[in-house]
Parts: C-alpha cells; structure tokens; sequence
C-alpha cells in the first residue's frame, strides 16, 4: 500500500533487496541477525541486546539494527 501510494503521490522510490543492505552492511549478503547485531555494536559502540535484555532475533532489537543498515546504505547511494 505504501508503495502504491508513494507512486500515486508521483514520489520516486528504490525497492533494495535485504541481500543488498546485509552485503553492505556486513560484507555478506546472507547474514543472519547475530551478524547483522554484531557489525552494529562494532559501527555504533552499541549493544542493542543488552539496552533491551533480548536477543538479536526478537523485537525491537531486530528491527532497528535493520533500520539502521537500511540508513546506511540509503545515505551511502549518490543520487
């Protein structure tokens, strides 16, 4: 829906697939959470896990090492 309405709206977007943001980010494209957690706390001097008492796979912990990659690669592209 979103996506729909960003087009309606006549905004431009990039649809990245996960593989892209996780080789960028990690260096492998298949990484998993404890790798994409892991390469956070090495950029950010941050452990996610431990402000939250979760582990790397649960929410928000997840979602916002994602975001975060995400950020990253969005601000890294020249447009």
């Amino acid at each position: 829906i979103l996506k729909h309405k960003l087009w309606k709206a006549g905004y431009d977007y990039d649809v990245v697939p996960p593989s892209q943001v996780k080789k960028f980010f990690t260096g492998k494209g298949n990484a998993k959470k404890d790798l994409m957690h892991d390469t956070f706390t090495e950029k950010t001097n941050i452990s996610i896990m431990e402000i939250f008492n979760q582990k790397a796979d649960s929410n928000p912990v997840s979602d916002i090492v994602d975001s975060y990659a995400i950020l990253l690669y969005g601000l890294s592209q020249k447009y």
